[in-house]
């Protein structure tokens, strides 16, 4: 696994010196893009990994914010903490009515 964040990482900044404009900095729970300009975003390494970081709240704005600027499908993984475990979150989020209608479990 290490491995492959190592190679991820060091293709992303290979990309990112030669192709800067191909990058717009973001910060959730607010992104700069417009309703529904993506077909799909994927979001890797970055939510319920910090749950004892940053709250429920900041979760479900975040996913909210994913979705509003997403037309098709959003895929968020992992579902776990740094420990493996799975986030104490994801029950609350497949529960909470204003994401009734764009969650689905994990697989």
């Amino acid at each position: 696994m290490r491995k492959l964040r190592k190679r991820a990482s060091t293709m992303f900044f290979s990309d990112y010196e030669v192709h800067p404009e191909h990058y717009i900095a973001g910060q959730l729970p607010t992104l700069p893009f417009a309703d529904h300009e993506f077909d799909v975003t994927l979001v890797s390494y970055f939510l319920f990994r910090y749950q004892n970081r940053v709250g429920y709240k900041f979760h479900r704005e975040s996913i909210l914010e994913i979705m509003r600027v997403t037309r098709d499908e959003a895929r968020l993984y992992p579902t776990v903490t740094f420990e493996a475990q799975p986030s104490e979150y994801i029950p609350m989020l497949l529960a909470d009515p204003a994401l009734s209608n764009v969650l689905h479990s994990p697989k």
